[in-house]
Order: C-alpha cells, then sequence, then structure tokens
C-alpha cells in the first residue's frame, strides 16, 4: 500500500514559479496591499485560492492552495523564503514541518491546506503569523488538521510552535485572534470509541500567543462526563481505586460487566446528559452495553462523581 507521506520532487515546481511569479508580480508593484497582492496571485491559476497578510512595510506572507495542496511562503522584492524548501529538509524525520511535503492522499489525511491568520508581535517587535491547516483527505470521517505560529526574523519563518491534530466533519471551527487560538479537536478515550463522523469526545485547545512566546494551555472536554466515565471503566477493568470517582454502589454494579484486565465496551452508541434536582445523569450504550445504562452525577472538587448506576428498565 503506497504511504500518503509522499515526498515533494517534481510537484515543487509548480509552487516554486506560484512564489516567484508572485514576487516578480510584488516588485512591480511595491505599494500594493494585501488584497491586491492576493488577487494578483489568484490571476496566476484561477483554481488558486489565496490570501495575503502583511508582515511589515515591504513584506508579505501568502498562503495558496489548490483542492489537492497548499503552499505559504515569505515575499519582498524577490521570493524571500518558502514552507516547501524546510519541508523537504524536514521529511526524512515526518514530522509535523515535513508534512508541508506530503502529496498523497490518504485515509483521514492528506497535503494541508493553508489558512492565514495574525499573530500578536514578539516584545522585540518581529511580526508573526498563524497557519491554521486542513488537509486534503480521500475518506474518512476523521481527519487531521495542523495549526502552527510562525515568526519572521527578517531572513526567515521560525517555527514556534507547529502541532498535527484530529478533529471529525462535525466538530466544531477554531476561533483565532492574535492573542488566543481556540481549536475543537476530536479526542479518545481509552475503554471505548466513537464512529469516524462522530465528535466524542470533542475538545477545546487553547493555545495562547504572548510577546514572549506561545504557550500550550492544554485542552478541556465538553463533555466531562463521557472522560469520567472511560476514566471509571478503565479503573474497574484495571483494579485500580475509584473512591474519588465513584461511590461503591456504582462499582458493584459495574463490576460484573466489566470485570478485571483489558476491556472494550466496543463503539459508542447513543448517549445523553440530562439535569436533576440533585445533579446530573449520563444515558449511555455502547457494543458491550446490551441495554442502556443510567449513571447519577454530582460536582464534587475533583471533578464528576458517580453515586448510582444501574441499567435502565424497559
Amino acid at each position: 500500500m503506497k504511504s500518503a507521506f509522499a515526498v515533494l520532487l517534481f510537484a515543487a515546481l509548480p509552487w516554486t514559479t506560484i512564489g516567484n511569479e508572485t514576487a516578480a508580480w510584488f516588485k512591480a508593484h511595491p505599494h500594493a496591499d494585501a488584497a491586491q497582492l492576493a488577487a494578483a496571485v489568484h490571476r496566476l491559476d484561477p483554481k488558486l485560492t489565496t490570501e495575503a497578510l502583511k508582515l511589515d512595510r515591504s513584506t508579505y506572507v501568502v498562503s495558496a492552495k489548490y483542492e489537492t495542496g497548499g503552499t505559504f511562503f515569505v515575499v519582498g522584492p524577490d521570493l524571500k523564503w518558502s514552507v516547501k524548501t524546510i519541508a523537504r529538509q524536514h521529511y526524512p524525520s515526518r514530522d509535523d514541518i515535513g508534512k508541508w511535503a506530503w502529496t498523497g492522499n490518504g485515509w483521514g489525511d492528506g497535503p494541508l491546506l493553508p489558512y492565514l491568520a495574525a499573530a500578536r508581535a514578539s516584545r522585540s517587535g518581529r511580526p508573526r503569523f498563524v497557519v491554521a491547516a486542513d488537509t486534503a483527505t480521500e475518506a474518512g470521517g476523521t481527519y487531521m488538521q495542523q495549526i502552527s505560529v510562525w515568526e519572521w526574523n527578517g531572513c526567515d519563518a521560525v517555527p514556534l510552535f507547529i502541532k498535527s491534530y484530529q478533529r471529525s466533519f462535525d466538530t466544531g471551527g477554531s476561533d483565532l485572534t492574535p492573542d488566543l487560538a481556540t481549536l475543537h479537536t476530536k479526542g479518545s478515550f481509552k475503554t471505548f470509541y466513537s464512529c469516524g463522523s462522530c465528535v466524542e469526545p470533542e475538545m477545546v485547545w487553547r493555545i495562547a500567543i504572548t510577546p514572549d512566546g506561545v504557550r500550550d494551555l492544554g485542552r478541556t472536554d465538553v463533555v466531562p462526563e463521557l472522560r469520567q466515565f472511560d476514566e471509571l471503566i478503565d479503573r474497574i477493568a484495571h483494579g485500580k481505586s475509584t473512591a474519588d470517582i465513584a461511590s461503591p454502589q456504582v462499582i458493584a454494579m459495574l463490576h460484573p460487566i466489566v470485570g478485571d484486565g483489558d476491556l472494550s465496551l466496543g463503539m459508542l452508541g447513543d448517549w445523553h446528559v440530562t439535569k436533576t434536582a440533585h445533579g446530573r445523569v449520563l444515558t449511555i450504550t455502547s457494543d458491550a452495553l446490551e441495554v442502556p445504562w443510567e449513571l447519577a452525577i454530582e460536582d464534587r472538587p475533583g471533578g464528576p462523581y458517580f453515586t448510582k448506576a444501574g441499567a435502565q428498565r424497559q
């Protein structure tokens, strides 16, 4: 089976041409603004989707993409820098920069398609920008995306932060401001999984951009009750303490189903969380749960705590 992680060879020529032609146009039109520059790139090929973002008085970062792949580069009177150049250098390590050299499409992954956003400048005044990248995947309800923050030092765009992550077609979108990137991602569970097009477990990931650097603020669950249920099942299966997340009654009810050792509840089925006078109730099904289960929940300092559990009456 051919890998989707294919090195960019002869396909680099069109991107190089686009970069050089963009620089030549800008040299002839040095007072052009970002919209005019992006329009000039688009005229090179109407199939291109383009953006431009001003970095300083005479320098722009430009993105260009087809449906099957994309690039971004920095231009002044000439082509100053291109992500494709460093991507080819990083390709052997198969890292996130090297991924910009991919050309093959695969299941849930593929060449990157960039979107530009402004970012907070460094304390010394160096301009920065964000690249939020989609993927030109051929199939799969869950697929990869990438987020990166770059700083322009006058010669090179230096990656301050770059990381790929998963999402599904129904996962929430991103909110990019100069100080903060807020992304919705698809995480994973330890004891069950969701369908390819399902959002669970949906997580919110925040990345702060400050004058002194970029800081990963971590990810939080949109539905913490599902995460805690997954943790509960995993602890029961591996004989770990559950005193801080569930009552003895809950453990007594679930242990015969979970048993001891490695366990998979299979694919997550229908579920919902409802509010009650005393807290909330998680109703959940999966491949291994033949009938819906209901777990009463109250909030405690350590997170959701399961107070009661039982199979739903049919």
